[in-house]
C-alpha cells in the first residue's frame, strides 16, 4: 500500500487526507505550524452548499448567518434578500480544527510544527495543499500562478451593520481588479476589507475605502487585521509524477469572489480517492476535476474579466438598469455563489422569469420594424 503525504493542514489538505484515508490510503499530514487553523488568512464567509457538500460536521465555526447581499457601484445600490441562508460567517480557526478531528477520526497521522517532505520516496504519494505560494510545487517544477490578487481585512467592534443578514459588497476604483466588503458577524461587530490585483498598497487603499464607509464604522474600534494573497486562475498542471495539488496550491479558486473552500475541499476529496485506488494513475484526478470543475471556475473568471473592464460609473448603470430587469429576484431564486454555470442555465431556460420578460421587452425595442430592424424589403 502506497503512503500517502500531505503538505498542509487547511481544509483542502485536512480533506484530500480524509478522503485518502476512507478509500483505505496510510495518511500522514504534515502542517508546518504548531496549532491547527493559524494563522488565520480568510474571510471566512461560506456558501452554505458548498459547506454541506463537503460532509464534515462545521457547527463549532458557524458565527453569523447569511441571507444576501447589499451590491454597491458608481453611486447606486441593489439589494439582494432570500428568505433562506445562503452562507455562513465562520470562524475559520474553529473550521480547520473540525476538518482536522474529522481527518483524525479516519486515522490520518497528523504532524504539527513540521514541514512535509518536498519530494515524494519509495512508492510514496505527495498531495500538496500548502497554500499560493507552495513548496511543493515550486520544487517540483509546476507551472506559476498566473494572476494573484492581495488582500487586506480588519476586524471592528461597536460598529452599526445596517442588517447582519446581508454582506456588502464594494465594486470600487479603490480596488482594482477586486472589490471591498463589510461582513457582518454579529449586531456590533464586522469583518472590513478590500483586495487589489493590478498593482497599487492595499493597506493604502484599504484605509481610503473605510473612509468612505458611511455610518457603518462611526464609533467603531479597530481589532485584528490579516492580509493575504488569492490565486486567480487554476494552475496549467495539478499533477506531475507522484505530487498532486489541491486548493489554493493549485489555484482553485473563484476568481468572482476570491473563495476557495468549496472547490478547493471538492477537488481535495477528489485527489484523496484517486491517491488511495489508483496511485500508478494520478493523472486521473487531473481529468475528474477539471471534468467536473473546470466549467464553474472558467465562468468565474470570465465575469471578473467583464466587472474589470466596466468603468466604475458604468456598474452603477449596469446595477439601476439590473434593478429595472428585476435582476436582484432572479438571484434569489436562482443565485449559486459556487456554480455561476447553473445562473446561466436558469436565465436561459426560465424564459418566463421577470427578468427574461422585460429583458425580451426592451430587446424588442430595438429590434422592432418601427427603428428599421424588422422588415427585410430592400
Amino acid at each position: 500500500m502506497n503512503r500517502i503525504l500531505v503538505s498542509g493542514g487547511g481544509p483542502a489538505g485536512c480533506i484530500a487526507a480524509r478522503s485518502a484515508a476512507l478509500n483505505g490510503g496510510r495518511v500522514c499530514l504534515y502542517e508546518e505550524h504548531r496549532r491547527i487553523g493559524e494563522p488565520v488568512q480568510c474571510s471566512g464567509l461560506i456558501s452554505k452548499k458548498g459547506l454541506d457538500s463537503i460532509g464534515v460536521n462545521y457547527s463549532a465555526a458557524l458565527l453569523n448567518e447569511i441571507r444576501g447581499a447589499d451590491v454597491h457601484a458608481g453611486g447606486a445600490s441593489m439589494r439582494i434578500l432570500a428568505g433562506e441562508t445562503k452562507a455562513f460567517v465562520l470562524d475559520r480557526a474553529n473550521l480547520d480544527c473540525a476538518y482536522a478531528e474529522a481527518a483524525e477520526k479516519e486515522g490520518v497521522r497528523i504532524v504539527l510544527g513540521e514541514r512535509a517532505p518536498l519530494h515524494p520516496s519509495g512508492g510514496e504519494i505527495l498531495i500538496g495543499a500548502d497554500g499560493v505560494f507552495s513548496r511543493t510545487a515550486a520544487a517540483n517544477g509546476f507551472p506559476e500562478q498566473r494572476r494573484l490578487v492581495v488582500c487586506y481585512q480588519r476586524e471592528f467592534t461597536n460598529a452599526k451593520p445596517a442588517d447582519r443578514r446581508l454582506v456588502s459588497v464594494y465594486l470600487t476604483k479603490l480596488s482594482p481588479g477586486f472589490f471591498g466588503w463589510v461582513i457582518p458577524i454579529n449586531e456590533e461587530r464586522v469583518r472590513v476589507g478590500l483586495g487589489v490585483s493590478k498593482g497599487g498598497n492595499p493597506k493604502r487603499q484599504f484605509e481610503k475605502f473605510i473612509g468612505k464607509l458611511n455610518g457603518v464604522l462611526d464609533g467603531a474600534k479597530p481589532d485584528t487585521s490579516l492580509a493575504g494573497f488569492i490565486p486567480l486562475s487554476p494552475r496549467t498542471e495539478t499533477v506531475s509524477g507522484d505530487v498532486m495539488l489541491v486548493g489554493d496550491a493549485a489555484g482553485q479558486v473563484k476568481a468572482l469572489s476570491g473563495g476557495g473552500v468549496y472547490f478547493g475541499c471538492s477537488c481535495a476529496s477528489i485527489a484523496g480517492k484517486v491517491a488511495a485506488l489508483h496511485p500508478e494513475n494520478l493523472w486521473r484526478y487531473e481529468q475528474a476535476w477539471r471534468r467536473e470543475f473546470s466549467r464553474d471556475l472558467q465562468v468565474h473568471g470570465f465575469l471578473r474579466g467583464a466587472l474589470d473592464a466596466i468603468p466604475e460609473f458604468a456598474l452603477g448603470l449596469a446595477i439601476r438598469a439590473g434593478g429595472f430587469l428585476g435582476a436582484d429576484g432572479f438571484l434569489v431564486r436562482y443565485g449559486d455563489m459556487d456554480r455561476p454555470s447553473e445562473i446561466a442555465r436558469a436565465f436561459r431556460e426560465d424564459s418566463a422569469s421577470r427578468l427574461g420578460k422585460r429583458f425580451n421587452n426592451v430587446a424588442s425595442i430595438f429590434t422592432s420594424s418601427e427603428l428599421g430592424g424588422g422588415s427585410n424589403d430592400p
